[in-house]
């Protein structure tokens, strides 16, 4: 019955999102073209008061998703209101996140894709709401690789990351391990896993990082992990939402 919840929950309130979401093009000089980014803002936004960030990777159809699970734990006190900010990559997601077969890190477009994000994007949007000083980032298989590199910089952007079915790149699921156990400031960590339909070497490489993770020693680690029953590799979406939302916010 949980499952059946948190998978369902997320579209309860997606028939009335049109009125609060906003669509933009934003244009960026690292990318060096036009971007499309939607994003949603609470109706009551209130300048004097400080609101989380939640950045949206593969927004095309994780957007909505996102929106109103967070909407849904605002409405029931569960988590505080929070402004989403998604980034289309319908047409552009391998090239986004282009990376080194070698390193496994970010290679040519993926570079600037990078730094568009934090450098552009961020900086651009903080100079237009007050933003709380969390930052979350989704991102879903190819883009759940994706977010695992801000987590590589001396002191990373995002503080909670939601990765559903990530499809690594070479070497990235053990420098997070090495990453991750040496952290200094507290960080929220959501692997969720599909349960079908999957990529036999991702799911292994899945299972080995969350064995390496789930024995890791460092109070500023917030580790959760789910594999989600009867999912596959896209449906598990709608349930790793909502479900990592609420351990992140579980405190709140």
């Amino acid at each position: 019955m949980k499952c059946i919840f948190f998978a369902c929950m997320g579209f309860l309130f997606t028939l009335h999102l049109s009125a609060q979401v906003k669509e933009t093009t934003f244009s960026s000089k690292k990318l060096g073209e036009d971007r499309e980014i939607v994003y949603y803002i609470p109706d009551d936004y209130d300048a004097k008061k400080k609101y989380p960030l939640i950045v949206v990777l593969d927004a095309d159809y994780l957007f909505d998703v996102v929106t109103a699970a967070s909407r849904f734990f605002n409405y029931n006190d569960e988590m505080p209101e929070s402004i989403v900010l998604g980034i289309r990559q319908e047409d552009s997601r391998l090239s986004d996140c282009n990376y080194n077969d070698d390193t496994g890190f970010p290679k040519g477009k993926g570079n600037n894709f990078f730094e568009f994000i934090g450098m552009e994007l961020l900086p651009s949007l903080a100079e237009q709401y007050n933003l709380a000083d969390f930052n979350i980032i989704v991102g879903h298989g190819l883009t759940a690789n994706f977010i695992n590199y801000y987590l590589f910089k001396d002191k990373p952007i995002f503080d909670a990351y939601i990765n559903i079915e990530p499809d690594f790149a070479p070497n990235v699921d053990d420098y997070l391990t090495s990453r991750l156990s040496t952290l200094t400031a507290p960080k929220f960590y959501c692997l969720i896993a599909a349960d079908t339909n999957r990529d036999p070497d991702d799911a292994a490489r899945i299972e080995t990082l969350h064995h390496a993770l789930e024995a890791i020693d460092n109070d500023w680690f917030h580790y959760h992990f789910r594999a989600v029953k009867d999912s596959d590799t896209y449906t598990v979406a709608t349930y790793a939402i909502p479900r990592s939302l609420y351990h992140i916010f579980n405190l709140y």
